[in-house]
């Protein structure tokens, strides 16, 4: 929506600032590229060629992952600007909603690169679930569980950042 009602304001230049999230943010980056190109680009047809091609067999379920997780942000009731809101962002149903998706993507990535593509989006909501769980043991103090999400928090993101280009920013 950001995209085009610039437009209409005449904002003519945009400087993005985002970190290297390839693996958790995609289609969002995707779809900002094209429509800094075309403003009028149909959104929802983009988004069909796009999980269509990348995901191929897995396209439908990985759909639903990537709105899940887009939708649990947009139609949150705050904004923290930071990592202490994560566990209201995600509570365990949209945890839950994620997980069934990305269980039914793999099922149907038999071949790569599909099954390589949904993996790493699968490395990279493991990262959020460790992330999501160390935070809850850390409100409420329990400093064992804390520490060791963040370990298992800490294998997803070396794997994550292992691949060339790194699919996530090696110092988060």
């Amino acid at each position: 929506d950001e995209i085009p009602a610039a437009k209409t304001y005449g904002i003519y230049g945009w400087r993005t600032e985002t970190l290297c999230h390839w693996a958790s943010e995609l289609p969002s980056h995707y779809v900002a590229a094209k429509l800094m190109w075309d403003v009028d680009t149909d959104v929802d047809a983009l988004l069909e060629d796009f999980y269509g091609k990348f995901f191929g067999p897995a396209a439908g379920p990985m759909k639903v992952y990537f709105e899940t997780m887009d939708h649990a942000l947009r139609d949150a009731d705050h904004h923290t600007g930071g990592a202490f809101g994560t566990t209201l962002l995600y509570p365990e149903k949209i945890l839950h909603q994620a997980r069934e998706a990305l269980a039914k993507a793999r099922a149907l990535a038999m071949e790569d690169p599909y099954r390589e593509r949904v993996d790493i989006v699968g490395l990279s909501f493991a990262y959020l679930e460790h992330f999501v769980a160390a935070q809850a043991a850390r409100t409420v103090q329990n400093w064992d569980e804390a520490r060791m999400e963040w370990q298992k928090l800490e294998e997803a993101r070396d794997k994550l950042v292992a691949f060339d280009p790194p699919m996530i920013k090696p110092d988060l």
